[in-house]
This record gives structure tokens, sequence and C-alpha cells, in this order.
């Protein structure tokens, strides 16, 4: 059985690309020390339509607080 931790980080960068940044920092951001960096490194497609405010909150203080996040940023839509 193939687990997702043992993945290529370029199979994980392909697969992140389907997914919506918040929802990437929710279910990866702390989960070892390999996937904090590698999210850290992705285009981010910031979309917080569905999302509610503590969401919001909480994805935006990841972003501000480490400046290399803030530089993978494609875009944001909030409405």
């Amino acid at each position: 059985m193939m687990k997702l931790e043992f993945l290529p980080n370029e199979i994980l960068l392909n697969c992140f690309e389907y997914l919506n940044a918040p929802d990437i920092f929710h279910c990866f951001n702390q989960l070892n020390n390999r996937f904090h960096s590698v999210i850290r490194n992705i285009p981010l497609r910031l979309n917080f339509q569905q999302f509610k405010k503590t969401s919001f909150d909480k994805v935006c203080q990841i972003i501000l607080s480490n400046p290399q996040i803030k530089q993978n940023i494609i875009y944001l839509k909030f409405l």
C-alpha cells in the first residue's frame, strides 16, 4: 500500500495544485517537517468564498508569519 507521505515532492506539488490553499494549510501545515516545508514552497490559490471567518483568520496568520508564503500567492478570491 502506498502512503501519501512517501510520494516524491514533485507528485505532492502536483496534487496540491488541485486543492485550495486554506484546505492545504488546514490538513498539512503541522503534519510533519517535510509537509511543513513543502507547503511553504507551492503556488497558492487563495479562494475564501466558502470559508468561515475563523478559517480565514487562521490562514492569514500563517501567511503573515512567513514571508516565503506571501511570495507564492498567485491570486486571492473573496467574493
